[in-house]
């Protein structure tokens, strides 16, 4: 099941997409988080790192920095954590400087 977080896409709309994924190395399940959807955003993202063309913003590294070597010709599916703080910040950032750049509803929490 894919669940469709508001202002946001599906992986499965575009074809060869590159993804930015924001802030998810060391990341940890919090009371106030729900586990079900927070272990299915962390495979997912899994799931890019293995097989799909990223960059990534590593927790020292600001959203507002645009990571290098992002293709401007391909749509670019930014994900991570947290949604409605860097993924959003870093989308927008990208979208600023010329990139279709979207929030990616599968990897981001």
């Amino acid at each position: 099941m894919i669940l469709q977080l508001e202002n946001s896409v599906s992986r499965i709309q575009f074809l060869n997409p590159f993804y930015v994924i924001v802030h998810a190395k060391e990341v940890y399940l919090t009371p106030d988080m729900d586990s079900s959807r927070f272990n299915r955003v962390l495979s997912e993202i899994d799931f890019v790192r293995n097989f799909e063309e990223y960059a990534e913003l590593d927790q020292t590294t600001p959203p507002h920095i645009i990571p290098s070597g992002i293709p401007r010709d391909r749509p670019i599916l930014v994900g991570g954590f947290l949604r409605d703080i860097c993924v959003r910040e870093q989308r927008d950032c990208l979208r600023r400087t010329g990139y279709n750049a979207f929030i990616c509803s599968e990897i981001t929490y």
